[in-house]
């Protein structure tokens, strides 16, 4: 594991997966709203949870895989 390095410049690239930036940009946004636009707190919220849904979906392992335990006694 490795921690996202910052950005730094508004030039620089997100260190972040391209399926996770809708997601980032979703969440930065109802983080800013919870100061700025309280009307919109449950949209964006809503919005997020969405995003980062569909990018961990994708995200996720789609090979079947069947594990039999071998018990034997002795």
């Amino acid at each position: 594991m490795r921690r996202i390095e910052d950005v730094g410049a508004f030039t620089n690239t997100a260190d972040v997966v391209f399926r996770f930036m809708p997601c980032l940009v979703a969440g930065l946004a109802y983080h800013i709203a919870l100061k700025k636009a309280p009307d919109r707190i449950v949209v964006l919220k809503q919005l997020y949870e969405e995003e980062f849904a569909r990018a961990a979906m994708e995200d996720r392992d789609t090979a079947s895989v069947y594990l039999t335990p071998e018990i034997s006694v002795g």
